[in-house]
């Protein structure tokens, strides 16, 4: 019962905020088809009954920590919704390229218009990533926060907090690594040694907290205009997977990974 009252409550939400048109992706590269989605891997990863695999680009679902066996409730939940929403469905999708493991990625839409991510976003059962460059990035970091603040979806879990740079070297023995974090403070420190930028978020680098870029990431940084080192006493929200190395760090590879939320 409790299970068929939360899908008619997000069920709600899924057609309140959710039906703008799909946004054209910027890439001349892009491919616009359509399909049936026949399977659901993930909250974020659907399966077409011609094969094709297509992840949801710049987001990411409710994912355990790396090497955590067992189910990870909020990544049931997440699937179970992506699933009552896309599965049997007809969807239009646009592929903007492939992952790693390649899988398609891209946006889709059902027949009625609603985008599909950001009727996971609005319910808060998707996160931004800002691990691929995707237009309507504004858009999701809006409604994501909106969902945090109501506490929708996984955001409902303290698991999922926003975390404060200054306090986090403290929390680490209580952390797992290769957990997807959002990092929020005021970077003390911007530098480049030996082409790496690290982004210090306290006096003591041996122990604070450190974003870091290596060499690959900033090129992707100079392309869009952007030098790490004009983070200087700027206050950040930095999201990625956690790192120890010198304290807790993580890895910055994409401009979208970082939010500049005030300046000096």
């Amino acid at each position: 019962m409790r299970w068929f009252v939360w899908f008619v409550l997000l069920a709600g939400i899924f057609t309140s905020d959710s039906t703008k048109p799909l946004a054209s992706d910027s890439n001349p590269n892009s491919l616009t088809t359509t399909g049936t989605v026949t399977a659901v891997d993930d909250g974020t990863t659907l399966r077409l009954e011609d094969g094709t695999v297509l992840r949801l680009a710049g987001l990411l679902p409710p994912q355990p920590p790396l090497g955590y066996t067992g189910l990870w409730r909020t990544a049931e939940q997440a699937r179970q919704v992506l699933t009552q929403l896309s599965l049997g469905q007809p969807i239009v999708f646009t592929v903007t390229g492939t992952d790693r493991w390649g899988r398609r990625l891209g946006t889709a839409a059902l027949s009625d218009g609603r985008q599909i991510g950001r009727s996971l976003v609005v319910a808060g059962w998707a996160q931004v990533s800002g691990l691929e460059a995707i237009s309507n990035r504004d858009d999701y970091l809006r409604l994501e926060a909106e969902a945090r603040r109501e506490g929708r979806g996984l955001w409902s879990d303290a698991y999922y907090t926003i975390r404060n740079a200054e306090t986090l070297p403290e929390e680490m023995e209580e952390m797992s690594l290769g957990r997807f974090l959002i990092v929020e403070g005021r970077v003390a420190d911007a530098t480049v040694v030996r082409g790496r930028a690290y982004l210090n978020f306290g006096v003591d680098w041996r122990q604070d907290f450190t974003a870091t870029l290596s060499p690959d990431a900033r090129r992707r940084f100079r392309a869009a205009g952007l030098d790490p080192r004009d983070y200087t006493d700027r206050r950040l929200r930095v999201r990625g997977w956690l790192e120890s190395f010198n304290g807790p760090m993580i890895e910055v590879l994409s401009p979208d990974q970082i939010e500049v939320l005030e300046d000096p």
